[in-house]
């Protein structure tokens, strides 16, 4: 069903006149505002208040590796977050293109793109683990 979500697939990638010799997907995020995810986990954790609430408080500083922040947008969107670690898709045709404009609840800044790419890169690669990959080829 219909939800917010942020799309992870290039533009280019996803673009109907870029012809391909298999079918494109699109890959995205649901978007989860920050209240919502609060109740459910004070009412499903066996963390205590406080506990929840610095966790809350990592995730707005951009803290948690996984959990991209997206700060409110007035009454476009309300504090919300992204969980890197829950990335869908959908067939490219699934999205109706007239609509997308007319959708679209924000587009990230420069600033926004480069965290948003930062913490991606982080979340896949997990740079900062110190563990040395050995290489099997």
């Amino acid at each position: 069903k219909p939800a917010k979500s942020i799309i992870l697939s290039n533009t280019c990638d996803i673009d109907p006149a870029n012809k391909r010799n298999f079918p494109s997907r699109i890959v995205y995020a649901p978007i989860i505002e920050l209240d919502k995810y609060r109740k459910t986990i004070l009412s499903n954790s066996k963390k205590n208040p406080q506990q929840i609430e610095s966790h809350i408080d990592a995730s707005k500083k951009q803290e948690i590796t996984q959990v991209f922040y997206v700060p409110s947008l007035g009454d476009k969107l309300k504090d919300s977050i992204v969980f890197l670690d829950r990335v869908c898709n959908l067939p490219n045709e699934a999205v109706e293109r007239e609509k997308v404009t007319e959708r679209r609840v924000f587009t990230l800044s420069d600033y926004g793109s480069y965290l948003f790419l930062l913490k991606l890169s982080i979340h896949f690669t997990r740079i900062q683990d110190q563990v040395e990959r050995k290489s099997l080829v």
